[in-house]
């Protein structure tokens, strides 16, 4: 309710008790009626508003106004163990990728130093002036075009040869095989 309902109602209750006082005055002097018409107007208008005043509060608080929530996270270093705990699991993440790179950087040279083994292979050995040109060709990161043709020249050649092993090894079971039919042969030969 706001002052001026307030006062209004109790500038109403003045009259009304102004009224009464009248009226006992009167019933000692005269027993007339008083006149009640002009209160019970201000009286309805009054009960009109506060009735429209309760349906205004009940619609507000049966159906509230959105309210926006702002949620937060936050992190109290205050504490030493939560401090110590982020600075530790930083600082092994840190590690952890480091080593990830410097692995990674290891298996690339294993790989470059793999390739330059098989092709000294292929070409059954290599001069000092040739070792030092497969040094060089391989630190340069330029040379791809040329590492490529390495590495696909080396990966012919093992084919090549991992064909030539099946052959030598199908002649020799062949071989075998040829071999024990003519001991069958002959074996039958002198059975007769």
């Amino acid at each position: 309710m706001n002052t001026n309902e307030v006062s209004m109602i109790s500038v109403m209750f003045e009259e009304i008790k102004k009224l009464i006082k009248k009226s006992e005055n009167r019933e000692q002097s005269t027993v007339s009626p008083p006149d009640l018409s002009g209160i019970e107007s201000k009286v309805n208008q009054s009960e009109e508003r506060l009735l429209s005043k309760l349906d205004e509060i009940k619609e507000f608080i049966s159906h509230p106004a959105p309210q926006k929530h702002f949620h937060r996270i936050s992190i109290d270093i205050a504490s030493s163990w939560v401090f110590i705990a982020l600075i530790s699991l930083s600082l092994l993440v840190i590690c952890s990728i480091g080593i990830n790179i410097s692995q990674q950087n290891k298996n690339g040279k294993l790989r470059y130093n793999d390739l330059k083994y098989r092709y000294i292979r292929m070409t059954n050995g290599i001069s000092p002036e040739d070792l030092n040109l497969l040094e060089n060709i391989f630190r340069n990161p330029d040379n791809n075009k040329v590492i490529n043709r390495i590495r696909t020249d080396v990966e012919t050649y093992e084919q090549k040869i991992k064909e030539q092993a099946e052959k030598l090894q199908q002649m020799n079971r062949d071989s075998s095989d040829v071999q024990q039919l003519q001991k069958e042969i002959n074996d039958l030969k002198v059975g007769k």
